[in-house]
């Protein structure tokens, strides 16, 4: 009989959803995660780790043209370079030379980008709700970009990319899977 007096005071903690309410919010996050996890949060979750991937890849280069890239031009020469390149004028090459510490600097930070998509990419997979969060960051910033990048008159391009970020913007901040996923 005593049994059945504890079990009824458990019972009785749980709310309509069977969790209960002395539990954090992140339980349900727990459960939903991988297997159970919405498909459109995995592609998601694949699309962050693809861009680390790439901006990894950009990093690398960045890097490698910021150390090697003046000692190019120099063993070239500005004069050969002009030759070979009749479009550049002596300021493009001086400019190219002065642009080598800020192409290191882009890689470093490019590889902390990357670094933190790898992390956003794992987290919604495991249905943070930090990650969600700083993914809808991303998309507000990507769609900035995009809209930038329009007015520069890649019209395709940016119209493509505009509907990609609205889609997973919704996906993530509206849509019933995000509400049930993260509760909120």
């Amino acid at each position: 009989m005593a049994k059945k007096k504890v079990k009824r005071k458990i019972n009785s903690r749980k709310t309509r959803r069977g969790v209960s309410p002395l539990r954090s919010r992140n339980v349900t996050a727990r459960r939903l995660s991988g297997k159970n996890l919405p498909t459109g949060f995995k592609i998601i979750a694949v699309i962050f780790y693809i861009a680390a991937v790439l901006h990894i890849i950009a990093a690398i280069f960045m890097f490698i043209g910021g150390l090697v890239g003046q000692r190019v031009i120099e063993s070239f020469g500005i004069d050969n370079l002009l030759r070979m390149f009749p479009n550049l004028t002596p300021e493009d090459v001086q400019n190219a030379i002065s642009l080598t510490p800020y192409l290191i600097a882009s890689a470093i930070l490019m590889f902390g980008l990357a670094i933190l998509e790898i992390y956003i990419g794992r987290d919604i997979f495991n249905a943070k709700n930090w990650a969600r969060y700083t993914a809808l960051v991303f998309v507000a910033l990507g769609l900035i970009g995009v809209l930038s990048t329009l007015s520069a008159g890649f019209v395709l391009g940016s119209l493509i990319m505009f509907i990609l970020y609205m889609i997973v913007g919704w996906y993530l901040w509206l849509s019933r899977d995000a509400l049930r996923t993260f509760g909120n």
